[in-house]
C-alpha cells in the first residue's frame, strides 16, 4: 500500500476531501464499503477498528515513497553534548551563541496553542500555577479570588489521580516554599516569555549591553490557535509586550478544520464534526506562507504581514530558529535557552552543514515519543503516527528505553527558506475519529527533507506539565526556582 504524494500546503476547507481521497488511494473502495455499513449502524466498534488499521498502514513509515522494512531500521547516531563542551571548539561557539542572542540572530518559536483540559481549564497559556497551589493546599477562598467556582470545582476534580502520599508531599513542599517565597499569579505563557527576557537581560549585563537595545532586536514567533489568540493578544497589549518589540513579534494562528465523511459514495465536509488543527507540522509550515502572520502595534491595531515569517527573519539577518513548548517546565529556568545547546546547534550548522539539530532526552519509563532512526544512510525523526502498525510497534518496542525527542529543535533559517516548500518537506497523514477523516502532519518530517542530526546531554530527562499531578510532583519545584529569582520577581510584579 503506497501513499500517493500529498504534502502539506496552504489549504482551504474545500481542498480537504480531495486530499483525503488521494491519501486513501487503493484503499478507497474498502473504506467506502466499511463506511456504508457503519452508516447503517452495523458493528460500529469493529468497523472503526478496521478503518483505523487501514489508516495506520497508509501512515506507516516511508522513505522516498517506499514503505520501510523493519530489517532496514536502526537506531540513529546521537551526538554527545558533554564531549562538545569539553572540546576546543566550545569556547568559540559559546561566545558566538551569546552573540546570536544579543544581536537577535536566534529566534524562539513559542508553541502556545495547547489546551488545558487536564487542568479543567481552557488554555495552557492562562494556567495560574499559584492558584493550583492554593487548591492543593486547601486554600479555596484564596483560589476563588482568581478563578470561578466552576473552575475551582474542575481543579479539585483533577486532584483525584494523586495518591494520598503524593498529595501530602505536594502540600509539604508548598508550605515550605511559601514560607519564604510569595507565589506569583501569572499564566504559563507569561512565565516563559518573562523567563526568556530574564535570560536576555542577564546576558546583556554580562556583556555590558543595553537591555533595551537587545530586546528591540529580538524576534519572537508565537504559534497560537483561535481558542487562545484573543487572550494572548490582550495580555501582550496590557503588559507592553513583556518588554519586547511589537514589530518583531510574529503571531501565527493555526486554523482548525471539520472532518470529512463518506456520504453517497463521496467524501464531504461534516459540518457537525469537531474542528481540529492539522498537527504541529502544519503549524511549522505556516512560517513559509505569505499573508499568514499578523503583528499588533502598541495601540492594539492588528496588521497582516504580506511576506512570510521566514522571509522577514532572513531579511533581518536571523540565523537559527528554536522551538519552545508551553508545557516544558525547564523553560521556567535558565534552561529557557541553554547557551551550550545553542552553541552545539550553531557548531553543527556552521561546521557540519547540518540544517536541523534535535535534542533527545533519556527515556527511563519508556514513554511514547518520536524515535531517532536510521534507514540505510538517512537519519531522521520518526513520529508515533508513522509507527502504529503491529509490525513497526513490535519492532520499535525492542528499542527499549532509547532516548526520544524533547521537541527542542533548532533549524537553520536559511535552509528552512530553501527546503521547506509546498511540494517538498512535510507530508499529510490521515487521522480517523468517530467516522470522520482529518488531515494530520508532524514537524518531524522536516528531518527527512533536510540534513539532520540529534544530540543528547547525559542524564537529562523530560519535564513536562500536562496535568495537576505533574505540577504536584515536579512543577512546584520548577515554579519555586523561578519565583526565587530576583530578576523574574521584579518583572512579574509589574504585570497586570
Amino acid at each position: 500500500m503506497t501513499r500517493k504524494k500529498c504534502t502539506v500546503n496552504k489549504i482551504c476547507e474545500a481542498d480537504i476531501p480531495l486530499k483525503i481521497r488521494t491519501l486513501l488511494g487503493s484503499s478507497w473502495d474498502k473504506v467506502k464499503n466499511l463506511a456504508y455499513a457503519r452508516s447503517n449502524h452495523r458493528l460500529t466498534e469493529e468497523i472503526d477498528k478496521n478503518i483505523s488499521e487501514i489508516v495506520n498502514k497508509i501512515n506507516s513509515l516511508e522513505i522516498s515513497g517506499k514503505k520501510t522494512k523493519t530489517k532496514d531500521i536502526k537506531f540513529g547516531k546521537v551526538g554527545d553534548l558533554d564531549k562538545f563542551t569539553d572540546s576546543p571548539a566550545y569556547k568559540y561557539y559559546k561566545t558566538l551563541a551569546e552573540q546570536y542572542l544579543l544581536k537577535g540572530k536566534y529566534v524562539p518559536q513559542f508553541l502556545f496553542a495547547g489546551g488545558a483540559t487536564r487542568f479543567g481549564l481552557g488554555t495552557m497559556w492562562g494556567v495560574n500555577l499559584a492558584v493550583i497551589g492554593d487548591v492543593i493546599s486547601g486554600k479555596r477562598k484564596e483560589a476563588l479570588k482568581y478563578i470561578s467556582k466552576k473552575h475551582l470545582e474542575a481543579h479539585i476534580n483533577k486532584l483525584k489521580p494523586l495518591t494520598y502520599e503524593e498529595l501530602n508531599l505536594a502540600i509539604d513542599k508548598l508550605k515550605k516554599y511559601r514560607a519564604k517565597i510569595k507565589p506569583i499569579h501569572i499564566g504559563m505563557g507569561a512565565r516563559q516569555l518573562l523567563q526568556y527576557r530574564v535570560k536576555l537581560e542577564t546576558l546583556s549585563k554580562k556583556h555590558g549591553k543595553a537591555v533595551s537595545g537587545v530586546l528591540e532586536k529580538t524576534s519572537l514567533i508565537l504559534n497560537l490557535n483561535s481558542d487562545v489568540a484573543k487572550e494572548v493578544k490582550h495580555d501582550l497589549l496590557t503588559n507592553n509586550f513583556y518588554g519586547f518589540n511589537p514589530d518583531r513579534v510574529f503571531i501565527l494562528i493555526q486554523p482548525t478544520y471539520k472532518a470529512a465523511i463518506i456520504k453517497n459514495n463521496k467524501l464531504v465536509i461534516d459540518n457537525n464534526s469537531e474542528p481540529l488543527p492539522f498537527g504541529h507540522g502544519h503549524a511549522t509550515m505556516q512560517i513559509i506562507y505569505d499573508n499568514e502572520a499578523v503583528k499588533i502595534d502598541r495601540a492594539g491595531q492588528e496588521s497582516l504581514i504580506k511576506k512570510s515569517v521566514i522571509g522577514e527573519l532572513l531579511n533581518s539577518g536571523c540565523a537559527v530558529l528554536g522551538t519552545h513548548r508551553i508545557n516544558d517546565m525547564t523553560k521556567w529556568t535558565a534552561e529557557v535557552l541553554a547557551v551550550e545547546k545553542l552553541a552545539y546547534g550553531i557548531y553543527q550548522i556552521n561546521e557540519k552543514n547540518k540544517e536541523v539539530v534535535l535534542e533527545l532526552v533519556e527515556n527511563p519509563k519508556n514513554q511514547k515519543g518520536g524515535h531517532w532512526l536510521r534507514v540505510k544512510n538517512k537519519e531522521f525523526l520518526c513520529d508515533t503516527i508513522s509507527t502504529n502498525t503491529p509490525e513497526l510497534k513490535g519492532f520499535l518496542a525492542s528499542f527499549n528505553n532509547t532516548p526520544y525527542n524533547a521537541f527542542r529543535n533548532m533549524y537553520s533559517i536559511k535552509s528552512l527558506s530553501e527546503k521547506l516548500t509546498d511540494s517538498y518537506g512535510i507530508k499529510f497523514n490521515l487521522r480517523y475519529v468517530d467516522g470522520g477523516f482529518y488531515l494530520e502532519s508532524v514537524s518531524g518530517d522536516i528531518t527527512l527533507a533536510m540534513n539532520s542530526m540529534a544530540f543528547q546531554k547525559k542524564g537529562e530527562i523530560i519535564h513536562d506539565i500536562k496535568s495537576i499531578k505533574d505540577y504536584a510532583l515536579e512543577g512546584i519545584d520548577f515554579a519555586a526556582w523561578q519565583e526565587n529569582d530576583p530578576c523574574f520577581i521584579k518583572l512579574a510584579q509589574n504585570l497586570r
